[in-house]
């Protein structure tokens, strides 16, 4: 049990230094550790977008060598999206799951069919004031049995990761104020000068 206490607040460290500019390359590097400790193949992060009903890629861990182009997994419809992906858009419990992830690129064509079996898939929500804001997900390639304690440090941990998105829309916000008229929304006499 501390040792995930210890995970979480190494990850609240990591986050609470990350800024607008450092914030995916944070996300990554936390994503590398939770594969680590979590005995799992891949992580990721995707933040929605309620507005355009999508849900996008922030940060992944391992990075894909085979990447296609254009990459499917970047942004995701919730009207068409895979199951675990649709679940971006109003998941507001933990939920762990024996689910066809989408591995493209994340093993050779040869290797998937004797690797992958029976895929094992936790997913946190990454909730903002009642809202979905995202999702921090982890996939092994074989079955997992997920312990509560894991599930709740997830929660935490997506948790953690919902705050720095919440910051860092708030400091851009400031910032677009700050060269903007609040009423029109044109550039304003500081930003002219």
């Amino acid at each position: 049990m501390s040792s995930n206490l210890d995970l979480v607040t190494s990850v609240a460290t990591q986050l609470m230094e990350a800024t607008a500019s450092s914030a995916a390359q944070v996300s990554e590097q936390v994503l590398a550790k939770l594969v680590e400790q979590l005995d799992v193949d891949v992580c990721f992060l995707r933040h929605n977008d309620h507005q355009a009903g999508l849900s996008r890629v922030v940060a992944e861990w391992p990075p894909r060598p085979h990447r296609a182009d254009p990459d499917p997994l970047a942004v995701a419809n919730f009207s068409s999206a895979n199951p675990v992906f649709a679940m971006c858009e109003s998941l507001k419990q933990p939920t762990v799951m024996e689910a066809k992830l989408p591995y493209y690129g994340y093993l050779r064509p040869t290797q998937e069919a004797r690797v992958i079996s029976s895929p094992s898939v936790a997913v946190a929500p990454l909730l903002s004031g009642g809202l979905t804001t995202g999702l921090l997900g982890f996939g092994k390639f074989r079955s997992k049995e997920w312990k509560p304690d894991e599930i709740s440090m997830l929660e935490a941990i997506a948790s953690l990761f919902a705050q720095l998105q919440a910051r860092i829309a708030a400091e851009d916000k400031l910032r677009y104020l700050a060269d903007h008229d609040d009423l029109t929304g044109l550039r304003n006499r500081r930003a002219l000068v």
